[in-house]
């Protein structure tokens, strides 16, 4: 079973395409699971009649059911092995397969080393978290030297790794004269104009902007050239993209294809592809270039280099320069040198990437798994898996007996030390925070959204510790702020509350805007404590939310200088042995809202 992210156009997804039509049927039967959709490569995948699920998940809220669908697919189907492809599927695959049965698990990574802005942040966590269970699955693949190298030093450790690189079928890829005749007539161009290809989606690992600053110098050459950009949002609907090409002076020099389907025709149009990408795995493009017979120019990332060997220009990645010499070197070879460039770009890709070779190491490479799956070892007699049936049930009574004894012990080490211990205490106190009062331009009452089952009571409480400071002459000024919109707001409460305890309607002001976090609260009466001219305050919050409450303050209005104060309840500072459940689900709430903003960078 191939467990895939999602089949919409990859590198990927079409070796997967490839590997489904290159593994031998009378060996194996194969299944692929989609999270996602069927994109483009789904008709091709049920076309080579291989079962294609596909499973609609949308987003990282959509994994738990994409999970339980998973598992009733491997209950079901019982595959040997689970083949996973890409870092959403790896994660999802290893967990479904190692709680639905006993398939070997193998991982297929793609890529090399991804930094900030390559891949969303939620991506870079997700391979962080995957270095660390590395070690689960049965083995890693990896489509390139590169690839294991990169996440060696980000912490990949699996059991077992294997580089399969990826492989193309040369009958499929190879040079069509009509093909490149109907290219070469949909630009508009003459034989003798040299077409500069470059396909891929565009990204800033493509790096398109080292291609198009080498194609506004390429320009004036002399010879006729043309360029091309094939592969998702390079059309002309992409501004920026636009922007560049204005600023080279390409326009009328370039073709934007976008989004195609039909690639081999392409490559067989292009006189040179060229690959400026800063970070690669095994670049499928290069691969269908060469076995189509045509040269490339590539950047040294991933890869690249043990492609293209000695049949193209491998330079620096950003280069320009380089990649200007390297195509120019090629538009000026005569015609024979050219053919003969062209079939050992094809020699160069029969000889180490066909298709039905790396083929063949994929399925050694399953077969061994398999193997150690099912044993190699002859079947013991009936007395002897009796016996030993026997031995199991007798292991399995003792370790159930015991298992209550050690869960029970377990529940009650629990209970003493969470509820009568002074574990609680020294989690809470840290985020006490005890500040003594004083003077200030204002006392600023968070009201918490209205809570009264929150530990340290509710905001009645907090209203009449905002009294209180008022009233010992701390600061001349009331400032509430509401949490949520309620039918009868609890700010209204509260400025009840403080007027019947002493406080003049003219001292109190009302924030009659409702955040939906304290972050936004702050902000929110940051600026109108800016509009007052207000300084300093005295802030006036639950205990437990005091910390979190003073970095937010810190982070979002560092010119108001804010004086955490104790409130009625405060717990005290000397260690207490008795905690109260609510008491605990206000410290963890806590602890988990500081995780929470840091990782937003909030605080």
């Amino acid at each position: 079973m191939h467990v895939i992210s999602g089949l919409d156009q990859g590198g990927a997804e079409a070796m997967l395409v490839r590997l489904l039509r290159g593994l031998s049927k009378d060996h194996f039967s194969q299944s692929v699971v989609s999270l996602t959709t069927r994109g483009i490569y789904g008709d091709q995948v049920e076309i080579g009649g291989v079962p294609l699920l596909t499973l609609g998940m949308t987003g990282y809220s959509g994994a738990p059911s994409a999970l339980r669908s998973l598992r009733k697919a491997i209950k079901v189907q019982r595959p040997a092995v689970v083949q996973t492809w890409l870092y959403h599927a790896d994660l999802l695959g290893l967990v479904a397969a190692r709680t639905a049965g006993d398939a070997s698990v193998a991982w297929n990574v793609r890529c090399a080393g991804l930094g900030p802005g390559d891949v969303p942040r939620s991506t870079l966590v997700l391979i962080g978290m995957l270095a660390r269970l590395s070690a689960w699955p049965d083995a890693v693949v990896f489509n390139s030297m590169a690839g294991r190298e990169a996440h060696r030093a980000i912490g990949y450790h699996p059991r077992r790794s294997e580089v399969i690189p990826n492989g193309f079928d040369l009958e499929e890829r190879r040079f069509d004269p009509i093909k490149r005749a109907q290219f070469r007539a949909e630009l508009r161009v003459s034989d003798e104009t040299f077409v500069v290809g470059m396909v891929g989606r565009a990204h800033r690992m493509k790096d398109q902007a080292t291609f198009l600053s080498a194609a506004g110098r390429l320009r004036g050459v002399g010879r006729p050239v043309r360029f091309v950009l094939v592969g998702l949002n390079q059309s002309w609907n992409n501004t920026s993209l636009v922007e560049d090409i204005e600023q080279h002076g390409l326009r009328g020099h370039i073709d934007l294809l976008g989004l195609r389907q039909d690639v081999p025709r392409i490559m067989s149009g292009l006189d040179c592809l060229v690959s400026t990408s800063t970070s690669e795995g095994f670049p499928n493009v290069i691969g269908e270039a060469m076995a189509a017979g045509v040269p490339c120019v590539a950047t040294d990332a991933g890869d690249s280099r043990l492609i293209v060997g000695d049949t193209g220009t491998i330079v620096p990645v950003g280069d320009v320069s380089g990649v200007v010499a390297g195509v120019a070197q090629l538009m000026a070879l005569p015609a024979g040198e050219r053919q003969d460039l062209a079939e050992r770009c094809q020699r160069r890709i029969g000889d180490h990437f066909e298709l039905n070779d790396v083929a063949r190491r994929y399925a050694e490479f399953y077969q061994t798994l398999i193997a150690k799956r099912v044993g190699t070892e002859a079947l013991p007699s009936w007395p002897q898996r009796f016996t030993s049936l026997a031995a199991s049930l007798e292991r399995k009574r003792v370790r159930a007996r015991y298992r209550w004894h050690r869960r029970a012990v377990l529940a009650v080490v629990l209970y003493v030390g969470m509820f009568h211990t002074p574990i609680a205490w020294l989690a809470g106190n840290y985020l006490v925070m005890r500040q003594p009062a004083v003077a200030a331009d204002a006392i600023v009452v968070f009201s918490g959204n209205g809570q009264s089952d929150y530990i340290n009571d509710s905001y009645q409480s907090r209203a009449r510790d905002g009294a209180r400071y008022y009233k010992e002459g701390y600061a001349p000024l009331l400032i509430i702020s509401s949490g949520i919109a309620q039918t009868f707001s609890e700010v209204e409460l509260m400025r009840s509350l403080l007027v019947s305890q002493g406080v003049p309607p003219t001292a109190i002001r009302v924030i009659t805007q409702f955040p939906a976090s304290t972050r936004e609260n702050v902000a929110i009466v940051s600026e109108e404590l800016q509009r007052q001219g207000i300084t300093s305050i005295l802030f006036v919050t639950a205990p437990y939310h005091a910390r979190r409450g003073s970095m937010i303050w810190n982070k979002v209005a560092p010119k108001i200088q804010v004086t955490t104060v104790p409130v009625v309840d405060t717990p005290p500072s000397r260690p207490q042995w008795t905690a109260e459940l609510k008491q605990l689900r206000a410290i963890g709430y806590e602890y988990l809202a500081i995780a929470y903003n840091r990782y937003q960078g909030w605080l």
